[in-house]
């Protein structure tokens, strides 16, 4: 019975992907209440493959200051822009905690945008311009010196 439950819930979740985290919470409550090792086994992998509850969604969105209600209609630019409004007022350990967050976010929607902004990479120039605070209109020099200053500041 434990890998039909498991399949089942395999198969839900890749055809209702936006439901997907509580179909998760329901797969874990199942492999509570069978007292199954095979369930609980499966429940944990989809854990260490950063699979979200719904929970753990919820509080990701909220951290963010966004309500969860509303996250499946928020576009993968207002969530990136939402957090990074909220970088320059908190401490490092909080933009941790709030880049946690987002990583959350992002695998829940399966947003490579939202995994590249919570993992802090910089794969193009103009997310290279996004994250110095400049525009395509600015000189080189002046790119350079700024880099220059943000990352001695993070240092």
């Amino acid at each position: 019975m434990d890998p039909l439950i498991s399949f089942a819930y395999k198969r839900q979740s890749a055809v209702d992907k936006p439901n997907a985290p509580y179909h998760l919470e329901c797969f874990q409550d199942i492999a509570t209440g069978r007292s199954s090792d095979t369930l609980q086994m499966d429940v944990a992998m989809l854990a260490s493959q950063d699979v979200p509850t719904r929970r753990e969604l919820e509080n990701a969105y909220r951290s963010i200051g966004l309500d969860p209600a509303h996250g499946s209609t928020l576009s993968d630019q207002f969530i990136v822009d939402q957090t990074r409004s909220r970088l320059p007022d908190i401490s490092p350990p909080q933009r941790q905690d709030l880049r946690r967050h987002l990583r959350i976010i992002g695998n829940a929607r399966d947003s490579e945008m939202i995994k590249r902004e919570a993992s802090e990479s910089i794969d193009t120039y103009d997310e290279a311009l996004s994250w110095l605070d400049l525009d395509q209109s600015q000189p080189d020099d002046f790119i350079r010196t700024m880099f220059t200053i943000k990352v001695g500041s993070t240092l």
